[in-house]
């Protein structure tokens, strides 16, 4: 591990990759909008680079890890100074409680932003409150999930908050959600104004491509009555959104230099995640005669032999087959036929093994789970879960993982 003494001049700065270890040895250092004084540690990820800015002359101590490093940043490189300019602005004339959100393309730095403006209101005073609703990249809570949390310091990944609450949408993908996203949004928004907090920050996902992913960003907007807008890295999506929602707006560039992550390391963080929130769990067996899946349509009934029709319901019906290989899907459109139905959901043994759920509480709060075996002739169905208070009922996703916690794709596994 290479240990350095960094020197830095008053507005001078450097840029951290991580693995890292900093401490302020000595003045004032600026670094995602968060104020650090002497004797302040920071552990900067590996995944994660951090420009960091001397406010007036300051020593800091650094470590780098395996393949951490410093990199010296051009003159405007780094728009640090601008974003904590435009953000102070903002919220100075934003009124309390203010509710700002954060959209912005993919890797345009909307999670740092959003670490910033929480950061910028500590400084203030005020009780900050982030709703991570970047369900595909999600830092706060497991993918799949709308999570919340009220920073007590500063923050600079999302991804060291442990979650005060959470909302399972079961997908990472939020074309196919967008009503749960809504509801997990408005749900945790009400619980945040509920323990006081001044400034609501909800980080986004990075779907702004198309007419439909425009409604979706503006059906966030209207739902959430928002303050502040705050579009990161796309002028184009700045201009669209201020011409069509009344609240103050500010762009913000993204950094020139940032961590791109291709489409590997997007499921190895997901993975990641699923593993920090499962991998401790343990199996609990759930009786579906008390405890309902509430979107899903499986129930208790007796097998009989090759398949067996376990709901009826407008327009359709769903076979379940008792194997552990997908049925010819033949057999549904002839199931569909013979009821006089449009349609017929196949729901098979193996295919329910992996799936994602959420285990809600008696307040309605989900905790993720995943299933691990399914007897339907007992009524009995095995989750691996962290969650070890009473179920109230069962929320079932459309996401499947395997053993290593990689997720499968979006296919409809239950409704």
């Amino acid at each position: 591990m290479a240990r350095l003494i960094l020197d830095l001049a008053g507005g001078e700065g450097i840029r951290i990759v991580g693995p890292a270890t900093l401490k302020v040895e000595s003045g004032l250092a600026l670094l995602l909008g968060a104020e650090l004084g002497p004797g302040a540690r920071i552990e900067v990820p590996r995944d994660r680079s951090y420009y960091v800015m001397a406010v007036e002359p300051s020593t800091i101590l650094l470590s780098l890890g395996e393949d951490g490093r410093l990199e010296h940043a051009s003159p405007g490189e780094e728009p640090l100074k601008e974003w904590v300019g435009h953000v102070d602005e903002a919220l100075d004339s934003c009124g309390i409680p203010c509710k700002a959100v954060v959209i912005g393309p993919v890797d345009a730095g909307k999670t740092s932003v959003s670490a910033l403006i929480s950061n910028r209101a500590l400084l203030r005073g005020l009780k900050p409150q982030i709703i991570d609703g970047d369900i595909g990249q999600a830092d706060i809570g497991p993918p799949g999930f709308v999570s919340s949390s009220i920073p007590q310091w500063y923050v600079l990944w999302l991804r060291s908050l442990e979650p005060d609450k959470m909302v399972f949408v079961g997908h990472v993908e939020p074309q196919y959600v967008e009503a749960r996203i809504l509801y997990g949004l408005m749900r945790l928004l009400l619980w945040g104004e509920r323990r006081g907090a001044h400034v609501t920050v909800i980080d986004t996902d990075g779907w702004v491509e198309g007419w439909h992913a425009m409604e979706y960003k503006l059906n966030i907007l209207r739902a959430v009555n928002v303050d502040l807008v705050v579009t990161v890295g796309d002028k184009q999506l700045y201009k669209f959104l201020s011409r069509r929602w009344p609240a103050t707006h500010i762009y913000l560039p993204k950094p020139a230099r940032l961590l791109a992550r291709d489409t590997a390391d997007r499921r190895r963080l997901r993975k990641e995640n699923y593993r920090r929130f499962l991998h401790q769990g343990v199996e609990r067996d759930i009786d579906l005669n008390e405890t309902p899946i509430v979107n899903a349509c499986i129930e208790p009934s007796t097998l009989g032999t090759g398949s067996i029709l376990v709901l009826k319901y407008p327009g359709g019906v769903c076979a379940y087959f008792d194997s552990e290989s997908p049925p010819d899907p033949q057999q549904g459109r002839a199931i569909a036929q013979k009821e006089g139905v449009k349609e017929a959901l196949i729901i098979y043994k193996g295919g329910m093994r992996g799936v994602l759920v959420g285990l809600a509480d008696q307040e309605g709060w989900d905790h993720p789970g995943i299933v691990t075996d399914v007897n339907l002739s007992l009524g009995r169905l095995r989750v691996k879960t962290p969650y070890r208070g009473e179920i109230r009922y069962i929320v079932a996703g459309r996401l499947r993982l395997t053993e290593e916690y990689e997720d499968l794709g979006q296919r409809r596994i239950w409704i």
